[in-house]
């Protein structure tokens, strides 16, 4: 059954849309219907601090993001799609975008990365 585990204020003033937990479990991601996303440690890690950043932003339109997923393998490796019709790839651990997709001309409501072998 689930149960609370910690309760948190977010740290970004918009709605948040979707929520991804690490792979090691020491945090999540956040993603809001303002664009902005956030990284977030559940404990101190060394060398390692809760960060936000935007992303799904053309101009000064906002962008909902949609979905975050993690990959199953690379460690820190995570996406971000949004409804400006974006797919970004990042690395939480060096705090970097890693590829961004051209935009198409439609939402993207999810994303998940295949488990593989």
């Amino acid at each position: 059954e689930p149960r609370e585990h910690t309760k948190m204020k977010s740290e970004i003033k918009f709605q948040t849309r979707c929520i991804a937990a690490f792979p090691d479990m020491t945090g999540f991601a956040y993603g809001t219907i303002g664009g902005w996303a956030r990284l977030e440690y559940l404990k101190k890690v060394p060398g390692k601090s809760s960060l936000s950043f935007k992303c799904h932003r053309q101009d000064n339109l906002m962008h909902s993001i949609n979905a975050i997923c993690f990959h199953p393998r690379l460690s820190g490796s995570f996406a971000t799609v949004g409804s400006d019709g974006g797919v970004g790839f990042w690395d939480k651990d060096i705090k970097w975008k890693t590829k961004q997709f051209p935009i198409i001309n439609r939402t993207i409501p999810c994303a998940s990365f295949n488990k593989g072998t």
